[in-house]
């Protein structure tokens, strides 16, 4: 088992935050999975974003999709491009980056990725609820 925290944790002060991850994996080292130590991470937004991008390409049967996902505490977009001519798109709590993955035996996919902190629907309701 791999646990890889997503932006409601990028968000906490970083004691807190490995305060939980640390408590989450004792948690999970303790249980009947197997869970090896180092399993448990808060991945970066431009992770989250391709991992929700490969998982829409693997349902789709095709890399051809495009990625628009509102969490709770941000928000991703990853849109696969023609080989050489990924373009980044402008702004993100990170640089956008142009990223290879291979999907399939013998494939290769240029993913432009990029992601908002604070963009997501929670943050969203707490910032009209405090006004």
């Amino acid at each position: 088992v791999r646990l890889m925290a997503t932006a409601g944790l990028r968000l906490l002060p970083e004691a807190d935050r490995r305060r939980l991850m640390d408590a989450v994996a004792a948690e999970l080292a303790a249980s009947p999975f197997r869970f090896a130590p180092g399993g448990a991470a808060v991945i970066s937004g431009r992770d989250e974003a391709l991992y929700g991008w490969a998982a829409l390409a693997h349902a789709a049967g095709s890399a051809d999709v495009g990625l628009l996902e509102v969490g709770g505490a941000s928000a991703q977009i990853a849109i696969g491009a023609p080989h050489g001519r990924a373009t980044g798109l402008a702004g993100g709590s990170g640089a956008s980056s142009s990223v290879a993955l291979s999907l399939w035996p013998g494939s290769r996919q240029e993913v432009v990725a990029v992601s908002w902190l604070g963009l997501g629907m929670d943050s969203a309701h707490q910032a009209i609820n405090a006004h």
